[in-house]
């Protein structure tokens, strides 16, 4: 008998002998093998995305430290060497090998960041985090169809608008004031999914303070949009008593365009301005 028969011969003895448990835990392992595989391939071509930036805040974000490598040089001393982007990407996939790093923190980076959209990801991945396209639909018909009337204050037109919403998508699940995870309260909720954050300003702080808020809630809703009520045209009238609002700053219709401008390019979402009115509390 040949060396190669022994070794199928033990092969098959050993294998004679698995329980159906043993057998059954076996294929678990190698399908979990098998996924952690296909993840690991599906994490390179998502860091294949990232530019050097990318790779850079988030290995400090993450992992606390950048990749490092050094060359010896003829005379013996050491030279450090900047890492390139192979580098960096073997650097991340090694702390996911490890088990040191989470597949799901790369994705949370990739959106947040809007590396990619959700799109970029599997079927499963895109039911639990929404469509772009389908948010996008969603502002198309609010841009063309929505008509706020005489307002009060941010909560009347987040009023409003849920009303709006729930007669056009009766199918869908329409909430205000959704508590995030960290304890701050959202606007309008879509499905679980889409979040219209709302805004009525009087001038450039409540504009600022927006982008702060936009920032954290993309950490757990990436799919989010604005929508401003620019009330400039109607209450900067100082004999008009009932709109006249004397915190109104000056050229505030152009310091919405110019902040709605960089939400685009920061965070890639999306603002809807409309003119409204906004009645005086009495």
């Amino acid at each position: 008998m040949g060396w190669f028969s022994r070794k199928a011969k033990r092969a098959l003895e050993a294998y004679s002998k698995q329980t159906p448990e043993d057998a059954e835990q076996a294929k678990k392992e190698m399908a979990a093998k098998e996924e952690r595989k296909r993840l690991r391939f599906d994490l390179e071509k998502l860091l294949d995305k990232y530019d050097m930036n990318d790779l850079n805040n988030f290995c400090s974000k993450y992992l606390g430290e950048a990749p490092t490598s050094r060359e010896i040089l003829q005379d013996g001393t050491e030279r450090e060497l900047k890492p390139n982007r192979h580098t960096f990407v073997n650097f991340i996939l090694e702390y996911y090998d490890k088990g040191q790093l989470r597949a799901e923190q790369i994705k949370d980076f990739s959106l947040k960041h809007r590396i990619v959209t959700p799109s970029f990801f599997s079927d499963e991945t895109e039911s639990k985090v929404g469509n772009e396209n389908e948010l996008n639909d969603i502002l198309d018909v609010i841009d063309e169809k929505f008509k706020p009337e005489i307002i009060i204050d941010e909560k009347e037109l987040q009023g409003q608008l849920a009303v709006f919403l729930k007669a056009v998508y009766p199918d869908k699940k329409i909430e205000r004031e959704v508590t995030t995870k960290g304890g701050d309260k959202i606007d309008i909720l879509i499905d679980d999914n889409y979040v219209l954050e709302l805004k009525v300003p009087s001038g450039k702080d409540s504009l600022r303070s927006l982008s702060a808020q936009i920032e954290e809630y993309m950490e757990e809703f990436p799919l989010l949009a604005v929508v401003i009520a620019d009330k400039s045209d109607l209450v900067s009238d100082q004999d008009d008593s009932e709109f006249y609002d004397p915190d109104l700053e000056k050229g505030l219709t152009k310091k919405i365009i110019e902040y709605a401008d960089k939400y685009k390019v920061k965070y890639g979402i999306k603002t809807l301005i409309f003119s409204v009115k906004k009645r005086s509390k009495k």
